[in-house]
């Protein structure tokens, strides 16, 4: 996950926040990255989990999951927002 600012600068500013790069991180490969205006959700297609995390990053919390993960059940997962429900 990355952060760039608004102003059209963001090529030049563009600040990962997540990478999930250590080994054991809960989400594996994300999709589906969708906001409510206060955190950012991320649907992990190998874990089935959703996760949130601050707009800085902190903060990661794994709000549940959908099936138990590996490669062998990656599934295309999305988020969708209304308004701020997530």
């Amino acid at each position: 996950m990355c952060r760039e600012p608004t102003d059209g600068l963001g090529a030049k500013l563009v600040t990962a926040i997540y990478t999930g790069s250590d080994v054991g991180q809960p989400i594996v490969d994300g999709s589906g990255l969708v906001s409510d205006g206060t955190k950012l959700y991320a649907a992990d297609e190998v874990d089935g989990t959703v996760a949130s995390v601050n707009f800085d990053g902190s903060g990661l919390t794994i709000l549940g999951s959908r099936y138990a993960g590996g490669f062998s059940t990656d599934a295309i997962l999305t988020l969708a927002t209304n308004s701020k429900n997530v």
